[in-house]
């Protein structure tokens, strides 16, 4: 059932290393949202685009959307095939490009790590909402995969022998978006009780009226207030919702364990993360 192609169509699985290659360039990240839209509108995963109106009805999105939509996906052979005499625009198998073994049945077999994405409560997609949505389970992917070294972060005197924090610049270069934007998007999340965000203090790092250095912080920008010198700490972050747990998951396409699974109970299968 964790297959790409869902006979439902409630979900897909999105390879992450596609989320990774497209997250700066603006021009193929909306067509890869596209190709999510059209993957869970249909089961065949392509729709007749005649007009822009049928693009408009699928991605919930603008006109002029909707034609620069049309424009780039119908020529762009890496996510999408389009035939010009039928008018039929299929999105690619996200499984092109993974990597891929034979299994113990000689089957062939393909390894990938994927973010899982669903309709709305409402069974609606959104070109807008699942682009947010994408770029919001990137940063929830940070998190989690920095949980371990996350209790460091709130001592001054480890910050030299501790890995890189999560500040908002470096959630933002993984999601592909300014670092303001990533504050917005976290305080949404931190409202809804999907994470919870611990803020810390100003460390202070350098005396400028005695010359005297406090605590050697390298590679941290400090800013001047009054006679010292200092670093604002970063935020600590923690998934509240277990259900954010469930979206992410190293997958085996194929595999009979995970094409059993009930569609009800894909959220709680066993994941391994």
């Amino acid at each position: 059932m964790f297959s790409e192609y869902s006979r439902y169509s409630n979900y897909i699985n999105v390879p992450c290393r596609l989320l990774k290659r497209y997250r700066n360039d603006k021009r193929m990240w909306d067509l890869l949202v596209f190709a999510v839209c059209l993957k869970l509108n249909n089961t065949s995963s392509g729709m007749y685009i005649r007009t822009p109106r049928d693009v408009m009805r699928v991605c919930h999105c603008s006109y002029r959307k909707a034609e620069r939509l049309i424009k780039q996906s119908t020529s762009c052979e890496e996510l999408f095939r389009y035939n010009s005499k039928t008018q039929f625009l299929t999105a690619k198998s996200f499984k092109i490009g993974c990597d891929w073994f034979w299994g113990k049945s000689n089957k062939r077999m393909y390894d990938d790590s994927v973010v899982i994405a669903d309709k709305e409560s409402d069974g609606s997609i959104s070109h807008h909402k699942i682009s947010l949505r994408l770029r919001d389970d990137m940063m929830r992917k940070a998190i989690m995969n920095n949980r371990p070294r996350m209790s460091c972060y709130c001592q001054p005197n480890s910050r030299p022998e501790a890995k890189k924090p999560l500040t908002q610049k470096y959630l933002g270069n993984i999601a592909g978006c300014h670092r303001s934007t990533v504050s917005r998007h976290l305080r949404k999340q931190e409202k809804v009780k999907a994470i919870s965000i611990t803020s810390f203090d100003k460390i202070p790092v350098y005396d400028i009226e005695h010359g005297e250095v406090i605590n050697d912080i390298p590679n941290r920008r400090p800013f001047i207030s009054g006679r010292m010198a200092y670093i604002r700490d970063a935020n600590e972050y923690e998934i509240l919702d277990e259900n954010i747990y469930c979206r992410f998951k190293h997958i085996i396409y194929n595999h009979p364990q995970r094409l059993t699974i009930n569609r009800h109970d894909y959220r709680f299968a066993q994941y391994d993360y």
